[in-house]
Parts: structure tokens; C-alpha cells; sequence
């Protein structure tokens, strides 16, 4: 009985262990993603090419749908990292400090991969992130500019139809 009691307790030592472990590389993982949403939110308010730089990805692919107001048509318009950089050197998205109101929020992190909501006064955007050689790095922004009032985000009805075409897109990856 002594035996069973000092393996279990060895066990449940080495969980403790391996969970604390676990953990210190999640806060980790977090805080490197964490800074580089913050180098590319707050870089390109504040003009630091070299921060926005240091988080992306050199084949970041950033888009934003985009309407033609004469037509009404829909196209996405898409940017690198070199052109993204350029334009924050360029300070084209100045913001001052105190008026930058960024909030982010980690929405998923797995296996190397992460999810990113960061929004500021002007921007909303969901990031893509790999972990590539130790370094959390954007990989692909969908981005639109920050809903202005009376036109805020509108859920309903609409989660059904993006399930359904994520769903679509899966068994046809699968099928073939």
C-alpha cells in the first residue's frame, strides 16, 4: 500500500512539475505575441517602421475588402510586408498616444500558431502569428478600418453562413 501511495504521489509531483512548466512557456508564447501585436498595432501609429518590421512575417499578406462606391463591387486589396513598412516610415497612419484607444485579445494559441484581435481608434484587425525559429512573427492581417458610428459589427444571422462556408471549405479540401 506504501508503494502505490509513493508512486502516486511521485506522479502527481511530476504533473505538478510538467504543468508548471507548461504554463511558464504559455505566459511566454503570450507575451511575445502580445508584443508583436503591439509592434504592429502601435509601430504604425506611431510612424516606428522598424517595430512594425520586427513583427511581420517578410511574406506578410495583409488584405481588407474594399467597395467600388460607383458600382458597389467588392474587391480585396492586399499589401507586403516591404509596401506595409514603407507607408508606416512614411507615417501614414498617425495617431497620437492618447488617442490610440488599442485593445487586444488573444483569441487562440496552438502548436506554434496564434490568433489576434487588435483594434485602435482606426483600425480593426485580426492577425495570424507563427512561431518561426523562436520569434512570433505576423504572418496574415484581415483588417478594416474602425467602424465608425451608427455602423458597429452585426452578428446576427451571420454566424450560421460563415460556419457553413468554413464547413464547406473543409470537406472540399477533404474530398478532394
Amino acid at each position: 500500500m506504501n508503494k502505490i501511495a509513493v508512486i502516486v504521489a511521485v506522479i502527481l509531483f511530476l504533473l505538478m512539475f510538467m504543468t508548471v512548466g507548461m504554463n511558464a512557456q504559455d505566459a511566454a508564447a503570450k507575451e511575445a505575441i502580445t508584443r508583436a501585436a503591439l509592434d504592429y498595432m502601435d509601430g504604425a501609429h506611431s510612424g516606428d517602421a522598424a517595430r512594425m518590421e520586427r513583427a511581420v512575417h517578410p511574406e506578410l499578406h495583409k488584405v481588407t475588402v474594399t467597395t467600388i462606391p460607383q458600382t458597389g463591387t467588392s474587391f480585396l486589396r492586399t499589401a507586403g510586408s516591404s509596401r506595409l513598412i514603407q507607408l508606416i516610415a512614411a507615417n501614414s497612419a498617425p495617431l497620437a498616444e492618447d488617442k490610440r484607444n488599442i485593445d487586444l485579445e488573444i483569441l487562440d494559441v496552438l502548436e506554434g500558431l496564434a490568433v489576434v484581435r487588435v483594434t485602435s481608434a482606426q483600425f480593426w484587425d485580426y492577425l495570424q502569428l507563427a512561431d518561426i525559429d523562436g520569434q512570433w512573427k505576423i504572418i496574415n492581417v484581415l483588417w478594416a478600418p474602425f467602424p465608425k458610428p451608427g455602423k458597429e459589427k452585426n452578428n446576427s444571422g451571420e454566424a450560421d453562413a460563415i460556419k457553413a462556408r468554413a464547413l464547406d471549405y473543409i470537406e472540399g479540401s477533404f474530398s478532394g
